[in-house]
């Protein structure tokens, strides 16, 4: 199922080193991706997706994800 979700400028999308079960696809807006292996924040735009590592694993998040415009996600 498919759920469209919409963020604010500066909300937290995913926290690192939580579990999760969702993936994610940029449908609008922008997102950076803070990960600690980065110099610095990756942007991810519309049809990027985010989330597969941990759906994919099993594993904990493994980076931030905060939205840097007004975005809307859908989750898988």
């Amino acid at each position: 199922m498919t759920e469209v979700r919409a963020y604010r400028p500066g909300d937290l999308v995913i926290q690192k080193g939580t579990y999760g079960d969702t993936f994610f696809m940029v449908a609008s807006g922008q997102v950076e991706v803070l990960h600690d292996g980065l110099p610095q924040p990756l942007l991810a735009g519309r049809y990027d997706y985010l989330g597969e590592t941990a759906v994919i694993t099993g594993q904990p998040r493994n980076a931030d994800i905060v939205a840097r415009t007004d975005t809307e996600l859908l989750c898988i």
